[in-house]
């Protein structure tokens, strides 16, 4: 699929594939019920495909907050990648989903949200974007203490089995004045 904006885009990997599977919705406007339905939709396509391929893991941006409280979207969002993981389990698809943590503040998904959908439901892991949790903090995580940290964190919430089973994304990132996007011009990372 073609994708008019990069960050919509699910993530299929395992140890010898990788596949960006990206979307952009229509530039029509649509209820947000049927744009959140067609985003699971999208996400258990994808790892229906990327299972079928060899593919272990779904990553994806799980919500943006739209004036909404961060406990609101969590119960929101759990509920739904709830619901897909035992679809998934039920329909034998294995592969695990796993929420990225995300760099701006208008997104949901900080480390602590990340963790405790991981936590909570069984089928979910989380992806960790360092570069995202530098961008979301405006310039922390940036350090071999901030890491240990992450690192400690993932283990209190999800045990060794956190750690043992880590996806994580670490590159450069540009942010800008509003917190965590990138300054007009800035190149891509």
């Amino acid at each position: 699929m073609n994708s008019t904006n990069p960050h919509n885009r699910h993530v299929i990997h395992n140890s010898r594939i990788w596949a960006i599977i990206g979307y952009s919705f229509p530039h029509k406007q649509i209820p947000w019920d049927e744009m959140i339905e067609a985003s699971i939709e999208r996400i258990y396509q994808s790892a229906r495909i990327g299972a079928l391929c060899g593919a272990s893991s779904v990553i994806f941006h799980p919500a943006y907050y739209l004036k909404q409280s961060s406990e609101e979207v969590l119960e929101r969002v759990s509920g739904l990648l709830g619901r897909l993981a035992s679809r998934l389990e039920d329909e034998g698809i294995n592969a695990v989903l796993r929420p990225e943590t995300t760099g701006k503040p208008t997104q949901f998904g900080s480390l602590e949200e990340t963790l405790m959908m991981a936590s909570a439901i069984e089928g979910i892991m989380p992806c960790i974007d360092f570069s995202h949790l530098h961008s979301r903090s405006s310039g922390e995580y940036n350090t071999l203490e901030e890491f240990r940290d992450v690192l400690v964190k993932v283990e209190e919430y999800l045990g060794r089995e956190g750690l043992e089973d880590m996806h994580c994304h670490i590159s450069g990132i540009a942010y800008g004045d509003k917190e965590g996007e990138e300054p007009p011009g800035a190149p891509g990372v």
